[in-house]
């Protein structure tokens, strides 16, 4: 499915089977990469939000959903998607694999120490040292979805330099284990109805 989020953006979401399970997964490029242009990137994520849930709401296993966003973290299309603020009366969320089980380093993927970048954010940023992290892997919300999924880890990774670079953005990869909740003694999917009856016995049938 191929859906246009305004301003030009546009994401593209294909449906992964594993076994018996399935799940939806999308890319998307929200723009524009203009600094000044958030209030665009604020539409194109509300968009995006609302038709990949609408998407994947009848599926067990969350979306997953990636790409450049040409925006940090803290910025408003980015703290909506995560859950840290509304925008026009709705509210989201998406975990930040990155944020979650990142190593530890500020995860920059656009940064002069790629030749790509460099001559460019000089000449448009007037800034011969530029760093910043506007990539993500996003994984639907444990909240929305039944929680059977584990972020392992995140990375930035094909940062090679020189030459070897190959693109102006450096990539992002995430470890997903999708049926790996240890709650329960391990039990995982049962164990979650246990605990969700358990909390609110009023939601048996």
């Amino acid at each position: 499915r191929v859906r246009d989020l305004g301003h030009d953006g546009v994401a593209i979401a294909t449906r992964v089977s594993i076994g018996a399970d399935a799940f939806w997964f999308c890319s998307a490029v929200p723009l524009s990469w203009i600094p000044g242009f958030e209030g665009e990137r604020e539409d194109e994520c509300l968009v995006l939000d609302e038709w990949l849930t609408d998407l994947a709401k009848d599926d067990d296993l969350p979306p997953i959903l990636a790409g450049d966003f040409d925006a940090t973290p803290d910025a408003a299309s980015i703290r909506f998607l995560t859950g840290l603020q509304s925008l026009q009366g709705r509210s989201t969320y998406w975990a930040d694999a990155f944020a979650v089980a990142g190593d530890g380093s500020p995860g920059h993927t656009w940064s002069t120490r790629n030749p790509y970048v460099a001559p460019f954010a000089a000449a448009t940023f007037g800034q011969p040292d530029h760093h910043r992290r506007i990539d993500y892997v996003f994984v639907g919300s444990p909240f929305r979805w039944t929680p059977r999924t584990v972020i392992r880890s995140a990375s930035v990774v094909l940062r090679e330099e020189g030459g070897d670079a190959p693109s102006d953005h450096y990539g992002v990869m995430a470890d997903i284990d999708l049926d790996a909740v240890a709650i329960g003694g391990g039990r995982g999917l049962p164990a979650w109805r246990d605990a969700h009856l358990a909390l609110w016995p009023e939601a048996s049938p």
